[in-house]
């Protein structure tokens, strides 16, 4: 009900509120595609020749650039939704 409330008294707030929920489901996705390729990688590596697989490194690499960039991005979006919060609370 007070979603309905919202979005026809403050629709842009509720649009907002809408995509950040859409978007860190979108970032926790990735996080576990990223996880899923890291373990596979590891799963399929020979122990004694772990450090000669780039595809490997690579993709821990990746991950951690991506990682940091979600993380900074889902507080972004936590003090948003406090926001919202209060403007929905109203």
């Amino acid at each position: 009900m007070l979603s309905k409330v919202v979005s026809i008294e403050k629709a842009e707030t509720e649009s907002i509120r809408e995509e950040l929920i859409k978007q860190n489901a979108e970032n926790e996705a990735k996080l576990m595609g990223y996880e899923d390729q890291i373990l596979d990688g590891l799963k399929k590596a020979d122990p004694n020749t772990i450090l000669d697989f780039d595809d490997l490194i690579d993709t821990l690499a990746k991950t951690k650039v991506e990682a940091n960039n979600i993380k900074i991005s889902q507080a972004e979006s936590k003090l948003k939704e406090e926001e919202i919060k209060i403007v929905r609370d109203k």
